[in-house]
């Protein structure tokens, strides 16, 4: 499967699970979780490359105290996002999750005028200097269909 590249929202989330240790799985709310794993639905408005069906399920890797219902709210919240998926072997145990690119550092949110923002980077400057040439999601759009095309990954 290639990179997929889309814009939608996240619209629901589930427990993935717990683990102690690599490959050591365990509950999502087992107390010995080191970190956690949480299944998103988005639903996909627009596919900007790659192809796939709506929904999607994204996974994303928190820390083992992450508070799942605040979690869940907050990336629904974002409203439009948009997104470079891919596979990732932190979701090995289950064939349906993606993974966001950059360990979801690349979360984009989309504002009302299609500005774009990246609510998970702490660093302005490194923001900035991404966003330099892809302020808006027109140009996303267009580095993303490059990026899905330079980039395939191997099934």
């Amino acid at each position: 499967m290639s990179v997929r590249a889309v814009v939608g929202e996240f619209t629901d989330a589930a427990p993935g699970f717990g683990f102690r240790g690599e490959g050591d799985r365990v509950a999502f709310d087992h107390p010995d979780a080191l970190w956690k794993t949480i299944h998103f639905e988005l639903r996909v408005d627009e596919n900007l490359g790659g192809d796939g069906a709506s929904p999607v399920r994204v996974g994303f890797g928190v820390g083992g105290e992450t508070d799942f219902q605040k979690t869940k709210d907050g990336l629904i919240a974002l409203g439009r996002v948009a997104l470079l998926l891919t596979p990732s072997p932190v979701f090995a145990y289950d064939e349906g999750p993606l993974a966001i690119v950059e360990d979801a550092e690349l979360l984009l949110e989309i504002d009302a005028e299609e500005r774009l923002s990246l609510p998970f980077i702490d660093d302005e400057s490194q923001a900035s200097s991404f966003l330099q040439n892809t302020a808006t999601l027109g140009g996303a759009a267009a580095r993303s269909f490059q990026a899905a095309e330079d980039n395939p990954i191997a099934p």
